[in-house]
């Protein structure tokens, strides 16, 4: 990619973000006006950092926040389907910058639950379960989903 495509890309993530962002702010502000809660299931962002084959070595830097930029063909639910439109720039979001703007909204964080198990099969090595896929037994255990609630603080 040469450095005007990255200026367009830094564009773009610029101009979504301010809209997405300030539409996220509108839709939980309204949400918890009414009493309601917020609910965030994520994967988690250190499973981004083990390697594809396995997932038992950190092979990427956990704090590189930096545009991801894939070509890989294919999606997490059919990694040999046959696609073009095949790139895409993605931006992890750590789980301490999450917890900070969920705070930073005002919102009181009522719990924070790290899973072992992930809904697709994100490491060659995982194997599916009853709840979805994790590492085999015998294996040191790593985080690859998190779950969240938040409300309105008192």
């Amino acid at each position: 990619m040469d450095d005007q495509e990255l200026d367009w890309l830094r564009l773009n993530q610029v101009h979504w973000d301010e809209r997405v962002l300030t539409r996220w702010a509108q839709v939980v502000e309204r949400l918890l006006a009414s009493g309601g809660f917020l609910y965030l299931v994520e994967f988690h962002p250190f499973a981004h950092t083990l390697d594809e084959a396995t997932g038992r070595t950190v092979a990427f830097d956990y704090f590189d926040e930096g545009p991801l930029v894939s070509t890989d063909s294919g999606s997490y639910a059919d990694r040999a389907a046959a696609t073009r439109q095949n790139t895409t720039v993605q931006y992890e979001h750590r789980l301490g910058s999450v917890i900070s703007a969920i705070a930073g909204a005002g919102l009181r964080i009522e719990f924070l639950h790290e899973h072992e198990i992930t809904l697709f099969q994100q490491f060659a090595s995982l194997v599916r379960g009853p709840d979805g896929f994790r590492l085999p037994a015998g294996h040191q255990r790593v985080p690859l989903m998190y779950s969240l609630r938040a409300s309105k603080s008192r």
